[in-house]
């Protein structure tokens, strides 16, 4: 098992919520994210600005922005 985190973003409130990833390896981990992104997208979120997959020696590894304005409900 590998030991990542992966942030919710937060530009309005300033805030960063950090969240741990354990996963069997880097493509487990990118996979995971790449679903919860589309996920959240899905739910109509707007509060998350973004969500930033790092290493546990806090290197970003990715970052996906939810872009509000193609949100439709």
């Amino acid at each position: 098992m590998h030991r990542f985190f992966f942030d919710y973003i937060y530009d309005e409130d300033r805030k960063i919520v950090m969240n741990e990833l354990l996963a069997v390896s880097l493509d487990g981990a990118i996979e995971f994210i790449d679903r919860h992104f589309l996920e959240r997208h899905a739910d109509g979120e707007t509060e998350i600005c973004a969500i930033r997959l790092r290493t546990d020696e806090n290197e970003e590894i990715l970052s996906y922005e939810l872009h509000r304005d193609v949100i439709s409900k």
